[in-house]
């Protein structure tokens, strides 16, 4: 009896020692704000660390900093594509993008919504563009900066930065300070589409049913 007292005693004050405090959790305050900025300044200590370095626009697991249908949404352009949510074998999370080609080509932007409520992501400017990409054939993705500034990479382009075409996940990390190297006019503090993605019989060889399914399309701060 006595070992199995000394044992309790050991153990509680262990988890005394570590279990968080009720003060670790004072920084929980609620909000229902539709504002990205305020839900983040809202969320724990714990959690908004996580969630800084991030702008999430398509992720599970990244913090998404975007809210569909609200001030974000998707353009499929000339109805060029049939666009849904795969729920197995996604690279992360519980969805993946499908995207079915329907048309002559291949047209879908992910854009700020209204298309004037513009996007400063300048904070992410020495960082990464990233997503992750399965497929087979090929294709170009890209960003739109208002006035009329885009900056676009083919998927020949892309394999330096990690784009396989072998029909299994990759992904796709590409320093933002190379956007000036495609247009030297392009303005991260201006951003109207977040994400473009494109496929056309000249430049990617596209045929009408390819697929190509997207996931964890986000910025990083470094």
């Amino acid at each position: 009896m006595k070992i199995l007292k000394i044992s309790l005693i050991l153990i509680i004050g262990l988890a005394i020692f570590i279990l968080p405090s009720c003060a670790d959790y004072e920084d929980y305050t609620y909000t229902t704000s539709n504002d990205p900025a305020e839900a983040i300044e809202a969320m724990p200590k714990r959690l908004k660390l996580f969630s800084e370095g991030y702008f999430g626009i398509y992720s599970d697991l990244i913090p998404t900093s975007v809210l569909w249908d609200v001030d974000t949404k998707m353009d499929i352009w000339n109805s060029t594509a049939l666009v849904s949510d795969i729920d197995s074998g996604t690279f992360e999370g519980f969805y993946s993008w499908r995207f079915e080609g329907i048309g002559a080509w291949i047209g879908i932007g992910v854009r700020v919504e209204p298309l004037d409520n513009l996007k400063d992501l300048s904070i992410y400017s020495n960082g990464h563009y990233n997503f992750a990409y399965k497929g087979t054939n090929g294709f170009k993705v890209g960003i739109k900066s208002m006035p009329f500034q885009e900056v676009w990479y083919n998927y020949t382009v892309l394999s330096n930065y990690g784009l396989r075409l072998d029909d299994t996940w990759c992904e796709i990390s590409i320093p933002i300070t190379n956007f000036a190297s495609v247009n030297a006019s392009f303005d991260l503090s201006n951003i109207e589409q977040y994400f473009m993605f494109s496929a056309n019989n000249a430049a990617q060889g596209y045929n009408v049913g390819d697929v190509h399914f997207i996931d964890n399309v986000h910025l990083t701060k470094d």
